[in-house]
C-alpha cells in the first residue's frame, strides 16, 4: 500500500473525511495518488462522473482504466501530470455532448516530507451560472435593442412635439393677431357708431384674444421644457437668485418690497432652466403681494443628507392648504384671473423643470400669513456635499 493510501484509509481519519468530502454541497472533489488510482472521492464527483464511467467505481481503481473515452481520458492524464508534477491551475471543461460546464481547481498532494504523492481536484458546477450569465447578457442586448429602439421612439416623439409647439405658435397666433389687430380696428374707426354696450364687446374680444395668445406662449413653453436635454454644470445659486429677482421685479416693485436673500447654498443644475424656475417662482410672489402693506419677500433654503431644499416666502394673499396640491397644475388658478394676471402655467413650468432635475416642488401657508414655495434639487459633489 503507498503513503497516500494508508493516508486517506487509515481509520482514524478515513471516516471525518468522508463525511467532510459528501457533506461540502457543491463541491466535486476526488483525489489520486501517483498510478491515477482513486484516494477518495465524493458523492457529488461519482455523480458527474456517472455517464463517463464504465462500471461502479471504488477506491483503488484507476480513473483513467474507467473512463469510456479515449478524449477524456488524454484530457484528464494531462491535467493530473500537471498537477503530479507540482503546479496548481485553474481550468474549465465542458461535458461532452452537453452544455454542463465545470471549473477545476488542480493542485498536487504533499505527505510530511513534502514529497508529491497525488493530485487533488477540487470542481464546482458552473453550469447554472453559466446558464445564467448567458441569459443576462442575451437580456442586457434585448435591453440594448429596446433602448436603442425607445431612443429613436422617444426622439421622433419630441421631434413631433416640437413641429406641434412650432404649429401652435404660427397656426394659432395669426389668427388671434387678427382677431385683436381686426378688433382694435373696429373700436378706432367704428367706435362713435356704437354704443357703450358693443364697444365693451369688441374690448372683451380683443382682451381674450391677449388672454388667449399667453395662454399659448406658456402652453409651448411647457412643451419644449418637457422635452429639454440637461446641461448640468455647478451655480452660483445665491447669485442667480438676486439676478432673476431684479430681473422679474419693476422699479416700483423693488422700492416697494423688503427683499431678504439669505445665504443658499450652490447646486449642480441647467442654468437656463433653473433661472426659469426664480423667474416663476418670484414673479408670482411679486403679483400676490401687489396692493399689501409692508410687502416682503424671502429667500433660504436648508439641507439634509441627499437634497437642499429652496424657500421663497412672501407675505402676499395666500391661499387655502386644502387646495396646496392644485397650484403646480396646469391652468389651475387659485384666484380668479381677473384680480391676479397670468395664465396658470408658471407653476407648472416650475415643477416640469425641478422635476426634470429630479426634485419636489411644494407650497403650503405658515402661520403669520406667510406664503412658503420650496424646491428641491439632488446635493452633489459640486455643491458641497458627499454623492448619496
Amino acid at each position: 500500500m503507498s503513503r497516500a493510501s494508508e493516508f486517506f484509509s487509515a481509520d482514524s481519519s478515513a471516516s471525518l473525511l468522508r463525511a467532510i468530502l459528501d457533506g461540502l454541497p457543491n463541491a466535486i472533489i476526488f483525489a489520486l495518488d501517483r498510478e491515477y488510482r482513486y484516494l477518495a472521492f465524493n458523492r457529488k464527483h461519482r455523480s458527474a462522473m456517472r455517464d463517463v464511467w464504465n462500471a461502479t467505481v471504488k477506491i483503488g481503481d484507476s480513473l483513467l482504466d474507467c473512463m469510456t473515452m479515449p478524449s477524456l481520458r488524454v484530457l484528464a492524464k494531462a491535467s493530473i501530470d500537471r498537477a503530479l508534477a507540482g503546479e496548481s491551475f485553474i481550468e474549465r471543461q465542458e461535458q461532452t455532448g452537453t452544455d454542463i460546464l465545470y471549473e477545476l481547481r488542480w493542485q498536487p498532494l504533499y505527505d510530511a516530507d513534502d514529497l508529491i504523492i497525488g493530485a487533488l481536484s477540487i470542481a464546482a458546477d458552473l453550469t447554472e451560472l453559466h446558464s445564467a450569465q448567458l441569459k443576462v447578457e442575451r437580456l442586457n442586448i434585448d435591453l440594448e435593442r429596446r433602448g436603442i429602439e425607445r431612443g429613436a421612439l422617444l426622439a421622433a416623439a419630441n421631434e413631433e412635439l416640437e413641429s406641434f409647439a412650432s404649429n401652435i405658435t404660427h397656426d394659432l397666433k395669426a389668427p388671434l393677431r387678427a382677431i385683436s389687430g381686426y378688433s382694435a380696428m373696429v373700436l378706432e374707426d367704428y367706435g362713435p357708431k356704437l354704443d357703450v354696450e358693443g364697444q365693451r364687446k369688441l374690448t372683451v374680444i380683443a382682451d381674450n384674444a391677449v388672454k388667449m395668445n399667453a395662454l399659448i406662449c406658456d402652453l409651448v413653453a411647457l412643451i419644449r421644457v418637457g422635452i429639454a436635454k440637461l446641461k448640468p454644470v455647478p451655480i452660483a445659486m445665491r447669485d442667480m437668485a438676486r439676478a432673476m429677482y431684479h430681473e422679474s421685479a419693476s422699479p416700483e416693485d423693488s422700492s416697494a418690497i423688503a427683499f431678504d436673500l439669505g445665504d443658499i447654498p450652490d447646486c449642480v443644475g441647467d442654468p437656463t432652466l433653473l433661472r426659469k424656475v426664480w423667474a416663476n417662482l418670484f414673479s408670482n410672489a411679486i403679483k400676490f403681494t401687489t396692493g399689501r402693506p409692508g410687502r416682503v419677500i424671502e429667500v433660504l433654503a436648508d439641507t439634509s443628507g441627499t437634497e437642499i431644499k429652496y424657500r421663497i416666502r412672501d407675505n402676499g394673499v395666500g391661499f387655502d392648504n386644502r387646495y396646496a396640491h392644485k397650484l403646480f397644475k396646469l391652468f389651475s388658478r387659485l384666484h380668479s384671473g381677473e384680480a391676479y394676471a397670468g395664465a396658470g402655467a408658471g407653476l407648472a413650468i416650475v415643477k416640469r423643470i425641478v422635476e426634470l432635475h429630479g426634485g419636489k416642488v411644494g407650497a403650503e401657508m405658515l402661520k403669520g400669513e406667510r406664503t412658503e414655495f420650496w424646491f428641491t434639487l439632488p446635493r452633489t459633489e459640486a455643491s458641497g456635499s458627499e454623492l448619496p
